[in-house]
């Protein structure tokens, strides 16, 4: 099937070979569309004379023509949806010949029971007086054959480019591959990315359909009404275009009080009426635009010229119907238009929704672009804000983007230590003299690992493992220094909870503790713990982020016991949440308060506990890009199966001080004072920690 209009294009020829200006010609002609007589086809064409009703399907008839035999066809065509404007319908004739070359007439509409109708329509065509109508011959992706009937060759050019485009598509998508072809090089995308991009693609191309008719059918209603104007007298023309002025400017009041849908009424009213004043179509287009009429708008605004018309406002409302269907090339063309026309004033506002359509359209660095331009040519502070603002979104974005695509996460944590009070010995142990020596240096030294094998934009899945290891430099600490191993394989989900942000984990893993609880220099394997945690945090608001924490544990104790009331196997339940208020803009500054439950319910009732908690922890900057935070904590533990009916009072003063040191590495410093106050004297003690260590954290 060949795809061209019907309408001979013009022909390069040197004037005096005249045998080749022939030849060609004879060539052109016989390039012409060539269907199977027989062949079934679908006619589309928009007229809004036609569409006589907004709530009826109207009918019309048009003709088709053999150019090769003479012979014609009446075809009636329906609209597609009442009011649409649009007309369809299918024929399929048996002239004798096997094919034809169709030609597409639109007369005049016969009135009923006119037999000679169709004589004087062909005999229009045999003299000339009635011109044939451009086509483009399609395919749908049914297999159906369409002839898209236009007014104009230009018309049909544009319909014919986006036609050729859909074809490239349709052969992109069903490229059959043969065993020796090389494979084709294309970005690696999900089954959910590719509907999605088909979707917008399908999408693209139909508007871009739908803007053609809806041309199409507005250019022929203007020519209509001013033929209709040029019969008028002058006193009653006179009369419309006074009545088309009162109109417009009722309109224009209705659209400086935001009463777009009234305002689009009046507009189209003095349109009709006084189709050769185009200054009303400005205001006209901004009104459909306001009232999502996208598509119609890009029409009638291209429509828009006079002195009254300035050109960079109306291509900036071009460019911004663009920017909401989401076609982003036209958008940039239409935006770019209007910063080359007026750069420091309406043109810094289309650089800056240019660089909205390159943040959605995932094009960070060209995002970027414009957001500078903004800076480097507005004369308005707060556009320049807001252009600051994006430029740090992007950023953001472009390490989420570059996070998103890591799956392997690296972190480690080496210290030096002080405490002086390792074993927490009590008080009254040390006021006797039987505990001496209770302070000393040690290392601690933490790592993990996080393998993310899944991720997408709401959720991910991850492997995690985590190690801590403690060294004291004197051995008569070893007891107290713990080798703990950790692996957890988190899955976490994003999206809304109550009209909030949130995000919800669920991490279940397996825990194994060891110590050198004989002191013979071996760490024992002590406990086995089965995990479940599991959090929700919610955005309550722009400085607020609540979090809600809930763990469970099974521990399953190796020590060995004399008496069953001192089995630590038990199953712990921790209820825990932290509210973090922002104490200013940037959000270097916060308040996090803390507060928390926990039951543990051990198989020896020596180990029954529970445990309240509260806290609060204020972080700030400091000095040479510095963070420092500053907590206060405090618990409340009962042991009320134990015989001593044992309840302790703890209070934790903190201090953490970081430097980063570049992108990976951060220095550390922090302090610490704990009290604990006991019914039980030998539960009493007091402790102090010094700590200067360096952390890293890497991906790749």
């Amino acid at each position: 099937m060949s795809q061209t209009t019907s309408m001979p294009k013009k022909i390069t020829k040197k004037p005096k070979k005249k045998t080749a200006k022939k030849k060609k010609r004879k060539k052109k002609r016989s390039s012409k569309p060539q269907m199977a007589s027989d062949q079934a086809m679908v006619l589309e064409y928009g007229s809004s004379n036609w569409n006589r009703g907004s709530t009826d399907i109207d009918s019309a008839v048009i003709v088709v023509r053999d150019r090769n035999s003479g012979k014609a066809a009446k075809i009636l065509l329906d609209e597609t949806a009442p009011d649409s404007s649009v007309f369809s319908g299918k024929f399929k004739v048996g002239w004798g010949n096997k094919k034809i070359q169709p030609e597409v007439y639109i007369p005049s509409q016969p009135k009923k029971d006119d037999t000679q109708w169709l004589k004087r329509v062909l005999d229009n065509v045999k003299n000339k007086k009635l011109p044939r109508k451009p086509f483009v011959s399609v395919k749908d992706e049914r297999g159906q054959n369409v002839l898209k009937i236009y007014d104009t060759s230009a018309q049909a050019r544009e319909a014919l480019e986006l036609y050729k485009y859909e074809l490239e598509q349709r052969k992109k998508r069903g490229y059959a591959r043969r065993p020796n072809d090389p494979t084709p090089e294309a970005p690696i995308l999900d089954a959910e990315d590719l509907a999605k991009k088909e979707r917008q693609r399908k999408e693209a191309i139909r508007l871009q359909e739908e803007r053609l008719r809806l041309a199409q059918i507005e250019e022929k209603k203007r020519r209509d009404r001013l033929r209709e104007l040029s019969r008028l007298k002058k006193v009653e023309l006179e009369k419309r275009k006074n009545e088309a002025r009162r109109l417009a400017a009722a309109a224009v009041k209705q659209f400086k009080a935001n009463n777009f849908e009234k305002a689009v009424s009046l507009f189209e009213k003095a349109v009709t009426l006084d189709p050769s004043d185009r200054s009303y179509y400005f205001l006209y287009g901004v009104s459909l635009y306001r009232i999502n009429k996208f598509n119609l708008s890009i029409v009638i605004l291209l429509q828009a010229v006079g002195k009254a018309v300035k050109i960079a406002d109306r291509d900036f409302y071009i460019g911004l119907n663009y920017y909401r269907i989401k076609e982003s090339q036209k958008a940039h063309l239409e935006f770019d238009k209007v910063k080359k026309a007026d750069p420091k004033n309406i043109g810094s506002t289309a650089a800056f929704y240019s660089g909205i359509v390159h943040m959605q359209d995932k094009e960070y660095n060209e995002a970027k672009d414009e957001f500078q331009w903004v800076l480097d040519n507005s004369q308005d502070p707060k556009l320049d804000q807001k252009a600051e603002e994006m430029i740090e979104k992007v950023l953001a974005l472009q390490k989420i983007e570059k996070l998103a695509k890591t799956k392997n996460f690296v972190n480690a944590l080496f210290g030096l230590q002080y405490n002086s009070n390792i074993l927490s010995s009590s008080e009254s142990a040390q006021d006797i003299g039987t505990a001496t020596n209770v302070g000393g240096g040690r290392i601690l030294a933490v790592g993990g690992y996080r393998y993310r094998p899944y991720y997408k934009e709401k959720e991910e899945l991850s492997i995690k493992y985590s190690t801590v290891y403690q060294y004291s430099f004197r051995a008569s600490f070893t007891a107290a220094d713990a080798f703990l191993n950790t692996l957890t394989v988190p899955y976490v989900r994003k999206g809304t909870l109550f009209g909030k942000g949130a995000k919800y984990s669920v991490e279940p893993g397996y825990e194994l503790l060891n110590l050198d609880v004989n002191t013979d220099g071996k760490r024992e394997r002590i406990l086995d713990s089965i995990l479940l945690n599991s959090d929700m945090s919610l955005v309550m608001g722009p400085n607020w982020v609540s979090v809600y924490k809930f763990q469970y544990r099974n521990d399953d104790s190796k020590l060995t016991i004399t008496d069953a009331a001192d089995d630590a196997s038990a199953n712990r339940y921790i209820l825990k949440t932290t509210q973090s208020i922002f104490l200013n803009k940037k959000k270097d500054k916060a308040s996090l308060n803390t507060f928390g439950i926990q039951w543990n319910d051990a198989d020896g009732q020596n180990n029954n506990w529970f445990r309240f908690d509260l806290g609060t922890s204020y972080v700030m900057p400091f000095y040479w890009d510095s963070s420092m935070i500053l907590g206060l904590s405090y618990f409340n533990l009962g042991y009320s199966d134990r015989t001593d009916n044992r309840t302790d009072n703890n209070y934790n003063l903190s201090f953490t001080l970081s430097k980063p040191i570049n992108d990976e590495f951060t220095a550390l410093f922090t302090g610490g004072y704990i009290r604990n106050d006991s019914n039980v004297a030998d539960n009493e003690f007091t402790q102090w920690t010094v700590m200067s260590a360096i952390s890293y954290n890497g991906a790749f």
